[in-house]
């Protein structure tokens, strides 16, 4: 039976019973031609419909193709990435920041509207003695076009959600500038982060990092990401403080002037499109 298993039997699958039925159409029009077998006219009409079966055969299994390529490139990969329910947890991260002792903490979104608007308490506490270094998109870059259309959003609410972003740190940003030592700088990214980096140095605890992955049409709740071991994964906790290191230099520092980056005719338009709430969590932008 193992030519059964070998020929016949992948035909019986359902993914593959349109191939099987035009092949079925197809020899029997073949049988009718060649034998002339109740005329020529059934022969032909045999044919015929095989190449209809044909055509509806690669359609379908285009569709299926692509459909499975999307889900692949959706899904998380089994036994590393997770999803966001099962490493996503801002207020817990900070928390544990703040017992732990950090002296530095780093954060890499394309917006930080979840992250820093919904917990700006939170980091209000914490750099009291930790410094903090934020890097988002700027919203006059080339690049906020394309983010939104990957996203879904307009521009307008992604310029929106870093304009109210940045109005939450703006406080901070301008009262670190008098201090020997400045406690908080923003960074504004031409370019669209490939994923959202959180990061905690020192204290009394080894380095402390979560990531989060922007893959093909996610969205928040299917979002793969994971938080990195700090003893098994310290490589990958040296690659992702260097990405930071390099994403930080090639941006421009921000000095917490709203006035600079939207002009006075914009903010108006702009101030109701990115004010954060729970709710607004579940857009696609974080």
């Amino acid at each position: 039976m193992s030519w059964y298993a070998r020929w016949l039997k992948p035909f019986l699958k359902a993914e593959n019973f349109p191939a099987m039925m035009t092949l079925l159409a197809g020899l029997a029009g073949a049988i009718a031609l060649s034998t002339g077998w109740r005329g020529i006219g059934f022969g032909v009409s045999a044919v015929a419909w095989a190449l209809l079966l044909l055509a509806l055969t690669l359609i379908v299994q285009r569709s299926w193709t692509l459909a499975n390529i999307e889900s692949r490139l959706s899904a998380a990969a089994p036994g590393y990435f997770a999803k966001r329910a099962d490493y996503f947890n801002p207020m817990a991260e900070l928390k544990a920041a703040k017992g732990d002792g950090r002296t530095e903490a780093w954060l890499c979104s394309p917006t930080g509207r979840t992250w820093i608007q919904d917990y700006k308490p939170y980091w209000e506490d914490l750099h009291k003695r930790c410094k903090l270094t934020f890097i988002i998109m700027n919203p006059n870059a080339a690049a906020i076009e394309p983010t939104s259309a990957y996203f879904g959003v307009s521009p307008d609410i992604l310029r929106g959600d870093i304009r109210s972003t940045l109005d939450c740190l703006s406080p901070l940003v301008k009262a670190s500038q008098g201090l020997r030592r400045r406690k908080v700088a923003v960074y504004l990214l031409d370019q669209m982060p490939v994923m959202c980096i959180r990061y905690f140095r020192g204290g009394s605890k080894p380095d402390a990092c979560s990531v989060e992955l922007y893959p093909y049409r996610s969205i928040p709740p299917d979002r793969p990401g994971r938080r990195v071991d700090p003893v098994a994964e310290a490589h990958w906790l040296r690659v992702f403080r260097s990405h930071l290191q390099k994403l930080r230099g090639s941006c421009e520092e921000w000095d917490g002037e709203m006035d600079k980056l939207f002009p006075r005719t914009e903010v108006a338009a702009l101030a109701g499109n990115g004010r954060s709430t729970r709710a607004a969590s579940r857009r696609y932008v974080d």
